[in-house]
């Protein structure tokens, strides 16, 4: 308690002497203005202690500090004009401001529109002289155009700040210390991230509008934002878990703090995605040599739980220009900046310029016109002829989606990249399914092979459609190959696993495409118990056009030894064709025996 109260007397000491000092400079000028002006000083600076005070969470001084500042204003203007008749129109003053601020936020509210209105109106009625004479206070009405010009401050005043302070702070003041740091610790949450305790997007958005803000008022921004995320978050996620990924995220972004200087600042946007705000940076080779160190905590892997994670990461980078007006505008360059460090495998870090951002428009009118596509049902499927090497014949056929598009039919590498990133490819992948299958049925004992994206798998209903689309269209199951690529099977998840189960109990077959160009592809064949694979163009085509070499060897070996058919991708020579089947390998497709068109020109 004797703590508390040597605070109030601090504070309530301080008041009083800020307060006085205007006061009694007041008493050494004689100019009438001059005097009034001083009081004015008295009266604001009082107030503006009176605030501190509050905030402090000493209420009561602050609002005596305050009703005294009332008091003296009210008892100067009596004296300055040497008599009573100014006493109406500072208490009019007075009212407007009490009423704010001893009976809330909405008599705030009403007494500005009337202390301005009343205001306006007297000035109004004064300079027209319809002012009866009791009200006016000197004869050139010098008093009452002060009092009109008051009037307008304080309900400025009144909106600005008291309005805010009966709100939140009268409470805060009133509150224990218990509340009042339940009361800080609510406040922090709203700005913080609560899985690392850095920053969140709110609080980092508005550090760099203010840094907007200094570099507009001295025309020059010395300042940089960067963007950057993990590459291939997902699949820790994914395949280690969410508590894992988590804890790598923690440790990254105490990494992260370490590198960096006290006026700088790091946030998390949310999952892998962090923003940086540097300060100090007036050109690229300074921005790139803080960004590379930044970098460099991707260097050392991460040691989480029992596991040791090595991940990298990607970043874009803005720098600060005066010409931006909003946070959210440098935010949006970064991340564009950061893709296109990921598009580039040689380079983790990319400064913005203007075209990418006329690249993404660029993507997002394909985004628009895939919709529109796929909303007119207009993609088909060609087909592509599989063989068996020794006969030549077309044994079964795989189905690769086309788009007729303006006068010309559009290759996947045109549209499919960008279907798998904002997630139309499952729209897409059911079309050229269903249209193949109707295709294909007819055509005697011919297989077909249809390509389903990893994000098919995730939808428990995948197995059920697929299996109503072969019922439909009478092409029995065991005519249907299903083609996955590696991602499919990256963290084993149980709805694959029980999606391709029942496929194989329905009379499918599994096969595995780009055999050899991922991560870990011999344990998958077991695992997922896959009844082919398709060995790699690039594996194929080994030794160019002399046929495969000893990895393409080994691998045919590998499928024979777990009795798994294989299918050669990519043949577009007779010597690679002789050289598969010198290995062993029956089947294969590739320019050699037919490049993909529509069924009909196939046969």
């Amino acid at each position: 308690m004797e703590g508390l109260r040597d605070r109030v007397a601090q504070i309530t000491a301080v008041g009083i002497l800020v307060m006085g000092i205007p006061i009694v400079a007041s008493f050494a000028v004689t100019d009438f203005q001059a005097r009034l002006t001083w009081m004015g000083v008295s009266f604001f600076v009082a107030i503006a202690v009176g605030v501190v005070a509050i905030r402090s969470g000493h209420g009561l001084v602050g609002r005596l500090l305050i009703l005294g500042a009332m008091a003296a204003q009210l008892l100067a203007r009596a004296w300055l004009y040497g008599g009573v008749t100014s006493v109406p129109y500072t208490a009019w003053v007075v009212v407007v401001i009490l009423g704010a601020i001893l009976l809330g936020a909405r008599v705030a509210w009403i007494a500005t529109g009337v202390g301005v209105a009343a205001g306006l109106l007297l000035y109004r009625a004064e300079a027209v002289g319809a002012l009866p004479a009791p009200l006016r206070e000197d004869s050139a009405g010098t008093a009452l155009r002060i009092s009109s010009a008051l009037f307008v401050i304080v309900g400025l005043l009144t909106w600005a700040t008291v309005r805010r302070i009966e709100e939140g702070m009268v409470k805060l003041a009133g509150a224990s210390e218990e509340r009042r740091f339940l009361l800080e610790r609510y406040r922090h949450r709203a700005l913080h991230d609560p899985l690392t305790g850095l920053p969140n997007r709110d609080l980092f958005l508005d550090r760099v509008d203010q840094a907007l803000m200094r570099g507009r008022r001295s025309e020059a921004a010395d300042f940089a934002v960067v963007f950057f995320d993990l590459d291939r978050f997902k699949v820790i996620n994914d395949s280690l878990g969410h508590a894992t990924g988590d804890a790598l995220l923690v440790e990254l972004a105490d990494r992260v703090k370490e590198v960096l200087r006290g006026a700088d600042t790091v946030a998390r946007l949310g999952g892998d995605e962090f923003t940086v705000l540097l300060h100090g940076v007036v050109d690229e080779a300074a921005c790139r040599a803080a960004v590379s160190r930044i970098l460099r905590v991707f260097d050392t892997p991460f040691r989480v739980g029992e596991h040791e994670i090595s991940v990298k990461a990607s970043a874009g980078i803005v720098l600060g220009d005066s010409g931006y007006r909003d946070a959210l505008d440098i935010l949006r360059d970064a991340d564009i900046a950061m893709y296109a460090a990921k598009e580039q495998p040689l380079e983790t870090i990319t400064i913005f310029d203007p075209a990418m951002r006329r690249e993404v428009h660029g993507l997002h009118a394909l985004d628009n016109e895939l919709r529109a596509a796929l909303d007119a049902d207009a993609f088909v499927p060609w087909f592509q002829p599989i063989v068996d090497l020794e006969t030549r014949e077309i044994v079964g056929v795989e189905a690769l989606a086309r788009w007729p598009h303006g006068g010309e039919v559009r290759s996947p590498a045109a549209f499919i990249p960008r279907a798998e990133e904002t997630g139309l490819v499952r729209r897409l992948d059911r079309q050229i399914v269903a249209k193949a299958c109707a295709a294909v049925a007819p055509r005697g004992e011919l297989t077909l092979n249809v390509n389903l994206s990893a994000q098919q798998f995730l939808d428990p209903g995948l197995v059920d459609w697929l299996l109503g689309v072969l019922a439909e269209t009478r092409l029995p199951a065991r005519r249907l190959v299903v083609e996955v690529t590696e991602s499919t099977l990256l963290g084993e998840f149980l709805s694959t696993r029980r999606a391709f189960a029942r496929l194989r109990e329905a009379g499918a077959r599994i096969a595995i495409d780009d055999f050899g160009t991922g991560h870990s592809a011999l344990s998958y064949l077991h695992r997922f118990e896959l009844s082919c694979l398709k060995i790699d163009t690039s594996f194929v085509q080994e030794r160019g056009p002399a046929g495969p070499g000893p990895i393409c060897e080994a691998i045919l070996s590998v499928a024979d030894k777990l009795g798994i058919d294989k299918t050669a991708e990519g043949i577009e020579t007779e010597a690679q064709r002789a050289r598969l089947i010198e290995l062993g390998c029956r089947v294969g497709q590739g320019f050699l025996f037919g490049r993909p068109a529509p069924i009909e020109d196939l046969f």
